[in-house]
């Protein structure tokens, strides 16, 4: 059985985490399916990684939702400190940058982050974040 995901992880190096979010309509399953999904990649991470969001397909998180998401980086902060440098991510709509940082306001992420919107300034973004901070890629 194909099972519907919310999103798709890659690395395109062994130190940078991609997690690019398709355009399908989201409900609470997929949502949580997702989160513990990164949750079980960052916790089985061997060094420390630096985590692309690309959202740029996403469609928008109802308040709930928001609300899980908040929750989440809340209750796993401990894992997301340990297991994440810094987050990139990439919103190219306005009204999607305001919804991310409004989730922000209620509970900001316990690292770096940082809002592009293109991919490819991401990336960039991560790849000089690890060489100001030494690390090999």
């Amino acid at each position: 059985m194909n099972k519907t995901k919310l999103a798709k992880f890659f690395y395109p190096n062994e130190r940078i985490l991609v997690g690019t979010i398709s355009d399908i309509e989201v409900n609470q399953q997929l949502l949580k399916d997702y989160l513990i999904e990164l949750l079980n990649m960052l916790r089985t991470s061997e060094s420390p990684l630096i985590l692309i969001n690309d959202i740029s397909m996403a469609r928008p998180l109802n308040a709930e939702q928001r609300l899980m998401v908040g929750e989440f980086i809340k209750k796993y902060k401990d894992d997301i400190e340990h297991s994440l440098q810094a987050m990139a991510y990439v919103v190219p709509n306005p009204s999607m940058q305001i919804v991310l940082e409004n989730i922000f306001r209620v509970k900001s992420p316990p690292i770096h982050y940082e809002l592009f919107t293109k991919y490819e300034e991401a990336l960039s973004w991560c790849q000089n974040q690890m060489l100001s901070n030494n690390i090999s890629f």
